[in-house]
């Protein structure tokens, strides 16, 4: 999937499921840390890792993200940075989800070896668009449904987010 489209999809669907801003926009740059940790930058065909291997193996990315939300729950180290890093690991795990309806898909027995896909799109194909279109589509109508555009909602967002860029930069 582009990048446009990973970021897209995965900031309407954390917005769909936590109804926050800030893991929204948080999950939205980790979307694309799979493909940023091939040392490969924007929609280039070449990094200096091989893409789809050991940066999208799903047990790497839960290795990662269950001692963060472990810290983050019952460790005592509840803050705003373990909070955003965990929703930053999502954002990559939804990379792989994404992925993983691709034709290519992603590796799911060893970081190298053969990769599977639901074969649902072709990457920079109408096929893609039309996915993440749907995608982004099926979010907005239930994050709608769930309310989280009503007014109260989102200024209570809005209130979040100034706490947590002021508690970023002190």
């Amino acid at each position: 999937m582009k990048w446009r489209n990973h970021k897209i999809v995965t900031l309407c669907a954390v917005y769909a499921i936590t109804g926050g801003v800030v893991p929204a926009a948080a999950a939205m740059f980790g979307s694309v840390l799979p493909d940023v940790m091939e040392l490969r930058y924007g929609d280039q065909s070449k990094g200096v890792l091989q893409h789809r291997t050991v940066t999208h193996y799903p047990p790497f990315w839960a290795a990662v993200c269950l001692p963060i939300w472990f810290l983050y729950r019952h460790g005592g180290y509840s803050s705003w940075s373990l909070y955003f890093a965990f929703f930053l690991v999502v954002g990559g795990i939804f990379h792989l989800a994404e992925d993983a309806l691709s034709v290519g898909g992603i590796p799911l027995k060893t970081p190298y070896g053969k990769a599977h896909g639901a074969g649902f799109y072709r990457v920079g194909t109408f096929s893609e668009e039309a996915i993440a279109f749907g995608c982004v589509f099926s979010f907005i109508c239930i994050s709608s449904i769930r309310g989280y555009f009503k007014n109260e909602h989102v200024c209570e967002q809005a209130a979040l987010l100034v706490k947590a860029l002021k508690s970023a930069v002190s």
